[in-house]
């Protein structure tokens, strides 16, 4: 897969987590996902997000609509399977969207601290694109 199409699939992946937050005055989202191939189950996958609202930004703790949004799920196995395809396997996809249309995205090519249970890590993953 070409840098052109990796675009075309992340920006799909960003519209789709915009569409899916309720609150009308975020102002950024972190999201995170994790993907890992594993021969008995299949694909497991993971996903995380936090809404920051307002003008001097405070985190939304309220649901999202994140899990439910199937555009979304199927973006993220498009992105991940044509990425496995050319053997770019990453095991975690980060972004951080403003509410100017201006992102940030990061792959992350070892460990699974979502799916495994390590905050701490999962912290510092997320804070990686919060400046």
């Amino acid at each position: 897969m070409n840098f052109i199409e990796k675009t075309q699939l992340v920006n799909v992946i960003v519209q789709e987590v915009v569409e899916a937050i309720i609150p009308i005055n975020w102002n950024y989202i972190c999201f995170y996902t994790e993907s890992l191939r594993d021969k008995e189950i299949g694909l497991r996958k993971k996903i995380t997000v936090e809404c920051w609202i307002g003008e001097k930004p405070v985190l939304y703790t309220k649901d999202y609509a994140l899990d439910t949004s199937g555009e979304l799920l199927m973006a993220i196995n498009k992105l991940y399977l044509a990425c496995e395809k050319d053997n770019d396997i990453w095991t975690g996809f980060l972004l951080k969207i403003n509410n100017t249309g201006k992102y940030s995205s990061k792959f992350y090519y070892e460990g699974t601290p979502l799916l495994d249970g390590d905050e701490e890590e999962l912290d510092k993953r997320i804070n990686d694109l919060r400046s």
